[in-house]
């Protein structure tokens, strides 16, 4: 039981590194890509304004009681929300009903297509990754509940809750896309 209690671990392990990488991949990718766009459409007089389109990070973690309910198991609470200094990433982590292990949702912004497509590729080396749409947004999924990650406008969902199945993350992603809309 032991044996198969650290191949778990490991297994989550494995996925969160890959997410790590994958996302910090596609936001610099994309802060990238949204400089060279704003480089590139300087106006052309001043008083022309450019115009960013990006998708909102929100301030606030979903609620305990929405994840409990797509994800079909309990969570608590989340511990205070992580952001950063510019609030282009939130990071909500939820303990699970036993008070051991931690469930985790990921918003980040900017995030282009391009640099999404990257983020799946490259954590396709470390995870089985199977693309899949969600609402009709590209997302993509490490098979066997490992995670998900869905692109919502420029908002790189990315989903991690080690017990949850691939239908659940699917269904919590729903929800987070269908409250941000």
């Amino acid at each position: 039981m032991q044996a198969l209690s650290e191949l778990g671990s490991s297994a989550v392990g494995k996925w969160l590194l890959a997410t790590a990488l994958a996302l910090g991949l596609a936001l610099s990718v994309g802060a990238l890509g949204a400089s060279a766009v704003a480089a590139k459409s300087k106006p052309k007089h001043h008083h022309t304004k450019v115009h960013n389109s990006t998708t909102a990070v929100p301030k606030g973690c979903p609620s305990a009681a929405e994840v409990s309910a797509d994800l079909q198991q309990t969570v608590g609470t989340p511990a205070a929300p992580l952001t950063t200094a510019k609030g282009h990433r939130l990071t909500c982590l939820y303990p699970n009903s036993l008070g051991v292990g931690v469930g985790r949702i990921i918003l980040g912004s900017p995030v282009t297509q391009a640099a999404f497509k990257v983020s799946g590729v490259a954590a396709a080396k470390g995870v089985t990754v199977l693309n899949i749409k969600i609402l009709g947004h590209p997302a993509w999924v490490a098979q066997e509940g490992k995670g998900l990650s869905v692109l919502d406008g420029t908002q790189d969902i990315v989903l991690s809750f080690g017990a949850a199945s691939d239908a659940e993350l699917e269904a919590l992603a729903t929800s987070i896309i269908s409250s941000a809309n």
